[in-house]
């Protein structure tokens, strides 16, 4: 046995003789996973990144965990967004925008009722295991069905000890008044993104406490990515202003021979629907953000499912292009 921690996260390997027992008396208690590798453009240039991920539907407590409520999470909503946004620019407070490393292992440990889990390694295996050790899941993982839930119970309960309190009207918009009650700050969190603004000791002191429990990769002052969105402040007129112009430069169609473009009324692939899928979700998030134009286009390709045909998958390319 050996342990590689992932942050407060840890994942057991178990090898030999234990891994064969483990297979052999808990098989109905794996789950696959697989490796996520992305280009991660941003403000800072483009990157690898690369995430062991569980596979989430082959949870075996996936309609357990479905009944009880946590396979769903609160995100900032676009009016939550908006009122953020205006209260910065209002209050002339400056932007500044965090980006927590590696969330969901900051989530603690799996609930004793999940337990024990454990995982196939993804295609391909793992660099320095062997094909036969068996990972065992002690926490959460991404692509773990209750991961985001257990992630937002984590921030809310160090954001409101921090001093932040949220909106009746949205769970991750939150205010922060100082001691004689005056509002000093607002903060919005949209899964492992903060975007935030404020004034005063006490606002600061609380930033910094959240700051030291989690551990952000950047904070951006001024102008910075948020959920995909580029965010730029005006120095001398608080105004602020976004865009998803390098998102969206990274959206690429369906590839698809010349050959199969002339095969309209054929029904797609596994393949093909797999990339469909990845457009459709891509162009839901563009126009939901910043591109409401391509909203019918949009509504239209997701209509097409469940047995989509090749003439759909040029309507999705016309869309990117």
């Amino acid at each position: 046995e050996w342990e590689t921690v992932l942050g407060k996260q840890a994942v057991k390997v178990w090898s030999g003789s234990r891994a064969e027992q483990i297979r052999q008396q808990h098989r109905h208690r794996f789950v696959g996973s697989r490796f996520v590798i992305t280009n991660k453009t941003d403000e800072d240039g483009s990157r690898v990144k690369a995430r062991l991920c569980l596979q989430g539907h082959s949870d075996p407590d996936f309609h357990t965990k479905i009944v009880s409520g946590l396979c769903h999470s609160p995100t900032l909503s676009q009016l939550g967004r908006a009122v953020l946004l205006q209260m910065l620019v209002s209050n002339h407070w400056s932007l500044n925008l965090g980006d927590i490393k590696g969330a969901f292992m900051e989530a603690g440990p799996l609930d004793k009722k999940f337990r024990p889990l454990y995982a196939h390694q993804p295609p391909g295996g793992v660099p320095g295991l062997n094909p036969e050790d068996v990972i065992e899941i002690t926490g959460n993982l991404y692509g773990s069905n209750d991961a985001p839930w257990q992630w937002f119970q984590t921030f809310d309960r160090e954001a409101r000890a921090a001093g932040f309190r949220p909106s009746a009207f949205d769970r991750c918009l939150y205010f922060f008044h100082d001691k004689n009650q005056c509002l000093r700050g607002a903060l919005g969190a949209h899964v492992d993104d903060t975007m935030t603004g404020g004034e005063g000791s006490e606002y600061e002191a609380a930033i910094a406490s959240l700051k030291k429990r989690f551990p952000y990769r950047k904070w951006r002052i001024g102008s910075g990515e948020f959920c995909g969105v580029l965010y730029t402040q005006d120095p001398s007129t608080w105004e602020i202003s976004y865009n998803q112009a390098e998102y969206a430069k990274n959206l690429r169609p369906i590839s698809m021979t010349r050959e199969r473009k002339q095969q309209r009324e054929e029904p797609a692939t596994d393949r093909e629907v797999n990339a469909l899928r990845a457009v459709n979700g891509a162009a839901n998030w563009l126009s939901s953000q910043s591109r409401p134009d391509l909203s019918v286009q949009t509504s239209f390709s997701q209509q097409v499912f469940p047995k989509p045909r090749v003439k759909d998958l040029l309507y999705a390319n016309q869309l990117v292009h």
